[in-house]
């Protein structure tokens, strides 16, 4: 559910500004005001997707890996001196999130899958960005409160049976069970 995509979103920021990258304290989580421009180096953290398998079916648990991005920007002088800028935010990143790959217990597991880089030569100062894809595999039940208002109770249930069909349907058996309420 959405509170466990902000949960995981928070850890991975928390995790990020307390792991003491280049960034400091600009690390944000969301795509939408990214401190680009004033204050580099940054790391934004947001979600891109997430894909989803039935776990359990009683009660419905679904196995959620939910696609994470971490984007590093940063400028230098030089292509040399911006990609090893670059480079070295890419490993802290890895370093920081590798240590806790349960984000403190929040997920089962989180996985590097693929870096992109990019970077911007105009400007003053040129600009370089790496975006960072992780797997953040979690588990996530159905709202248990949704889940009671729109199922009723289980009461009653029936049960027929024959001997490997060869009774006449007369002949079978038919029960009905009356679940106990507490």
């Amino acid at each position: 559910m959405s509170e466990q995509r902000k949960e995981i979103r928070k850890k991975i920021v928390s995790l990020l500004k307390r792991g003491k990258t280049d960034a400091g304290d600009n690390v944000v989580g969301n795509r939408v005001n990214p401190p680009w421009k004033e204050n580099l180096p940054c790391i934004s953290v947001y979600t891109r997707g997430e894909l989803l398998e039935e776990w359990t079916q009683a009660p419905r648990v679904m196995k959620a890996t939910l696609q994470v991005g971490v984007e590093v920007v940063a400028k230098g002088r030089g292509e040399e001196e911006l990609g090893n800028r670059v480079d070295e935010l890419c490993e802290q990143v890895e370093v920081i999130l590798a240590k806790d790959d349960s984000l403190e217990g929040t997920v089962e597991d989180i996985i590097l899958r693929s870096i992109n880089f990019d970077w911007e030569p105009s400007g003053e100062k040129m600009m370089s960005s790496a975006t960072l894809m992780w797997d953040v595999v979690y588990l996530r039940s159905m709202p248990r409160d949704r889940f009671d208002q729109e199922q009723k109770d289980f009461e009653t249930a029936t049960a027929e049976w024959d001997l490997n069909s060869e009774q006449d349907e007369d002949d079978r058996a038919d029960d009905t069970i009356n679940v106990p309420t507490t």
